[in-house]
């Protein structure tokens, strides 16, 4: 039997250069992406903070998926840290922010913290990477393991990769404090882009900014989904001394 692969990312922005790249198709059954050239290649958004708890639910009893790619744009919590926008994350370690519950995977040096909320000050950020000793912060992966890991079907034969990419450093923090403002870009006119620049809370030159910097940082998260994904459905395993690899046992 073929390996099932599900990519989840936390908005439709991450993943919609990936659809864009390559042959896609919605089941809407599921509300899910599949690959034309890979049947068992699936792929989706889960909603910030895996918002969309439901659906995801029923989409990985339904698959049962093999590997569960969990991708995305990760924060960076030390200024001091010399880690560049569009750079691939080791993770090793994922905490959760609100239990403290840690799930180990290996190997990678890494460690990422699942938040609840956006963190934008510099000093709550420098928090995080003091108190549990991050580099990163996301708001999708502990909850994804959580949720595989208490699906019996799953726990003990799913292979989850944190596909993690460097995005807003500290320093940023002024400019994706507003993000939410240019969710859709893409999609935008070009009167509403227009629009959206000069209504920016930050100014339209911090909109701009903020636009090349989220493009590099998602560029280079498609990159490494087409890398990995393809590499895994084509040779039918995960590559040997992958790192990032969690296996959710609860």
């Amino acid at each position: 039997m073929p390996l099932t692969i599900l990519i989840l990312t936390g908005i439709k922005e991450e993943l919609q250069g990936l659809l864009e790249r390559h042959p896609f198709e919605f089941e809407k059954e599921l509300r899910i992406y599949r690959s034309r050239k890979y049947r068992e290649l699936y792929a989706r958004t889960t909603g910030p903070g895996v918002s969309k708890k439901g659906e995801i639910q029923k989409v990985l009893e339904d698959l049962a998926p093999d590997v569960v790619i969990c991708a995305g744009i990760a924060g960076i919590l030390d200024e001091k840290d010399k880690v560049q926008t569009g750079d691939l994350l080791r993770i090793g370690a994922v905490i959760r922010q609100s239990n403290r519950v840690e799930y180990p995977g290996g190997p990678g040096r890494d460690r990422m913290i699942t938040v609840d909320r956006p963190v934008h000050d510099i000093l709550d950020k420098l928090d995080l990477a003091t108190e549990f000793k991050a580099r990163a912060c996301d708001m999708e992966a502990a909850i994804l393991l959580d949720m595989i890991g208490a699906l019996p079907a799953l726990a003990r034969k799913t292979y989850v990769i944190m596909l993690k990419i460097a995005g807003d450093r500290p320093e940023d923090s002024s400019l994706y404090e507003y993000e939410h403002h240019t969710w859709g870009w893409d999609r935008k006119s070009l009167w509403q882009k227009a629009r959206t620049a000069l209504s920016f809370p930050a100014g339209p030159v911090a909109c701009i900014r903020l636009i090349r910097h989220k493009k590099s940082a998602t560029q280079a998260l498609v990159r490494q989904m087409e890398l990995l994904a393809f590499e895994i459905a084509k040779e039918q395993g995960v590559p040997p001394g992958m790192k990032s690899v969690f296996i959710p046992h609860r």
